[in-house]
């Protein structure tokens, strides 16, 4: 029997897989080093705002304040699916910190400066594609989210 030379050989093939796996260890590697920073809760707002920019600070209380509305629409998310006991359509709904409050969800909103409780609602509604649109308020004292409406609290 003529065996064909046209194919990999055995050495191409463990070759091949040895280079396949080394840079399988190290994108495991880098995967586990950024999961242990993110554990570690290691944010450091200057790698992301140089220190010479005069808008520093404002974007720092941005960044920190867009953070409290990511926590009121995530404890959002959690009350729509668990609590929420009516059809979600294309008309919004408005949930209140307090009702989020009030079924342990969120235990309490507070300004990044001084320490006082802010108040926000989340508007939700139903798109044509069948998704959800969360859309996050809040009052803070020194903070508040563009286009946010007393009516709904």
């Amino acid at each position: 029997m003529k065996l064909n030379n046209h194919g990999w050989g055995f050495k191409a093939m463990l070759f091949y897989l040895v280079i396949l796996i080394i840079f399988l260890f190290m994108a495991a590697f880098l995967i586990i080093r950024m999961y242990r920073k993110m554990d570690q809760n290691n944010f450091n707002i200057s790698e992301y705002f140089p220190a010479g920019d005069k808008t520093t600070e404002t974007k720092k209380e941005t960044l920190l304040y867009s953070d409290l509305e990511v926590n009121i629409k995530n404890a959002t998310v959690v009350y729509i699916k668990n609590y929420y006991d009516q059809e979600l359509s294309s008309e919004k709904v408005a949930i209140t910190l307090d009702m989020l409050k009030d079924k342990g969800v969120i235990l309490e909103l507070n300004d990044i400066k001084d320490k006082t409780a802010c108040d926000g609602y989340v508007l939700v509604a139903m798109n044509k594609d069948l998704s959800v649109s969360y859309d996050p308020y809040i009052k803070c004292a020194n903070y508040t989210t563009n286009g946010y409406i007393e009516d709904y609290n």
